[in-house]
Formats: structure tokens, sequence, C-alpha cells
């Protein structure tokens, strides 16, 4: 006989009873009774002379087995449904949780996995710093690293017109070496917006025009057919420094003041190949641009005097040679006819890489 009822201890424990002998249970329970029922002894009496009984072992065993799988049946009861009973667990006894309350994380298969608490825990790998282990780890970020002199009045001009200058050469420098369209080779409209009008023109005449003077050498722009940044993050390094005007210093003044304004830069790009996730490497741009600024018919013009630059990293055969601007970094396994030659050159230094003054060099930290 099984209960019905996997749960009901009652009928758990009549289907136990029931295994035995209708005979040998009420010979069991005959003799609790009359244990039970001896009556009790007056004071002074003495008990009645009851014959020694003999240990019947053979009498026990039911009862021992009934209560044996009493208890057997009651514990493992307890334990499937008031595990709590027996206190919290400790310390490394954690029980494993039940499907759906553990952790999820995304798999490679389209379907979320209970996983371990413990490797629920490591986080995905990441990307190493591309900037790591070279000087320009400790270059600033981006626009951070423009830094202008305070603003004074100079070369005829008042503080607020020196100030407003400055403040436009920095924006120039920031669309021209850090602006993401420029950087990846599309048309520097940013750039091309903050030109006096008197130049915009002239530069978009000979963007991207075969010979020289080709104006992409103004800004810096990868080919895109050959490389595209590795992030977001430019490291820059360098100085901004303004003096009055003695005599014709720029062609926007024409002897008439003003001031010039030296831009001084180091520009670590981290790039890599298109659409590759592994392969990185650091192109460094040295750019030195002259600016002047000066007022005209009460209108303050700020004019860009010319621009040199130096750019270590870049494949050699590709500097002048297709005849534009764009830079080629020189990633492994791009075609290179040209190799570097001489002795090597320390781009983050801006005194020994000098804007303009080398040729494809070998260089170190690239």
């Amino acid at each position: 006989m099984r209960p019905k009822d996997p749960d009901d201890i009652d009928a758990r424990f009549e289907a136990l009873i029931a295994q035995f002998d209708k005979d040998e249970i009420r010979r069991l329970v005959e003799e609790a009774e009359g244990v039970a029922e001896d009556p009790p002894q007056e004071p002074g009496e003495r008990p009645p002379a009851t014959p020694p009984r003999r240990f019947d072992r053979r009498g026990m065993l039911p009862v021992v087995v009934i209560v044996l799988s009493g208890l057997v049946v009651l514990i493992g009861l307890v334990v499937s449904l008031r595990p709590d009973m027996f206190g919290d667990p400790g310390p490394g006894d954690t029980p494993s949780p039940r499907y759906g309350e553990a952790p999820t994380v995304a798999r490679a298969d389209p379907i979320l996995t209970p996983i371990e608490d413990d490797e629920a825990g490591q986080e995905l790998p990441r990307l190493a710093d591309p900037f790591a282990g070279s000087p320009a780890a400790a270059f600033a970020d981006g626009t951070a690293g423009l830094v202008t002199p305070p603003a004074r009045a100079l070369g005829g001009l008042t503080e607020e017109e020196v100030g407003a200058a400055l403040a436009r050469v920095r924006r120039l420098l920031a669309v021209a070496y850090l602006d993401p369209a420029t950087v990846r080779g599309k048309k520097p409209d940013a750039f091309v917006k903050l030109l006096d009008p008197g130049q915009r023109g002239w530069f978009a005449r000979h963007l991207d025009k075969a010979g020289t003077p080709d104006t992409r050498t103004w800004v810096f722009s990868l080919d895109p057919r050959t490389a595209e940044p590795n992030g977001d993050t430019v490291k820059v390094d360098g100085k901004t420094t303004i003096t009055a005007v003695r005599g014709r210093a720029g062609a926007a003044t024409k002897g008439r003041g003003g001031v010039t304004i030296k831009a001084d830069y180091l520009f670590v790009y981290a790039v890599r190949p298109p659409g590759d996730q592994v392969t990185t490497m650091r192109v460094v741009a040295h750019y030195v641009v002259g600016f002047s600024a000066r007022r005209d018919g009460g209108r303050l013009v700020v004019w860009v005097d010319g621009v040199t630059r130096s750019v270590f990293g870049a494949r050699c055969d590709a500097r002048g040679g297709a005849g534009d601007g764009f830079v080629r970094p020189g990633l492994p396994g791009s075609p290179e006819e040209a190799r570097p030659s001489g002795a090597p050159t320390d781009p983050y230094d801006r005194r020994e890489s000098g804007a303009g003054r080398h040729g494809c060099r070998p260089t170190t930290g690239t």
C-alpha cells in the first residue's frame, strides 16, 4: 500500500504498519497495555512474585523496525520541507543556487544561463591602453593639453582682444588635430569654418590637390583606406607663446601692430588598420603653427601664417610621394618601398623632433 500523497506523514506511517501481521501487532499492543495496567502496590506490601521474562529478540525486532523507519521518514521530510530548521549554513557551506536564482551573464550562445558566483564576478578582458609604456602616457588628454598663456594688453591690442585671439587659436588647433571627422580623413569643415573669411577660399582651393602646397597638411588626417583611430583619445603636449609684432612679423599685420602667436605641440595618436581590433601602433605628429592677430577696421583678424610638421610612425614612401597631405602609418604588413635611415629620433622630445626638419628617420616608442 502506497500513500496517495507522498508528503502526508500519517499516510506514510499507516503504510509502514500495514506491512506487519495483524496478530503480531495485537500481541505487541497487549504487551504494552499489560505493562501500563499493573496495579499499584500498597505501602509495605510485597509485590507478587513474577516469573522472570526471557528477552525475546524476535519479539523486539518489529518495534525497532517501526521506530527506525518512522524516524527516517520524519527526518527526510523535515530536511526537504524545512531545511532552515537546522540553522544557517556557515562559511564555505553556501548552498547551490536553484536554476534562475544564480547571476546570469551573456554567453557566446543566444541563451542566458546561470553560472556560479565566482565566475559572475570576473570582468571581461579589456583592451590594453595603447599609450602605456610610452612618454605619451603622461601627456594630457585632448584639449586639456592645449594650454595658452594669460591674456594681457600687447601690441596695441587690449587685454580682451588678446584673450579673444588666444581663444580662437586654441579652437583652431582643436579642430585641426582633434576633430574626429578630420582625423578620420573627412573634409575639415570645422577648421574651414573657423578660418578668417579672407583665408577660407585659398585653403579650399588647395585642399586635396595634387602637388604643393596641399592644405591638407595643415590638419591631421589619416588616409581612411590604410588606418583609423584606435579609440577617441589623443595625447597632447606643448605650449603656446605670444609676442608683440616687431616690424612685419605676420601676413595679417602688414606693419600695423598686433601680436604673433606660436603654437608648438606634439599630438600622439593610437591607430590601427581599418576594422582591426588587435593591431595598434602610435603615430606622433609635431606641429608648429604660426598665427598673427591684429585689429582691422574695428574687427579682430586672426590669420594662419604658416604650418610645419613632422610625422613619426608614418610610411616613408608615402611622404610626399602620394601627392597629398594624408598620413599613412607604417602598420605591420603595410607596403613600404622606402625604409627609415639615419640615427633614431625620439619623437616625444619637441626639441629633438623639430617639426619640418627631419626626413624619414627611425623613431623610438612608436
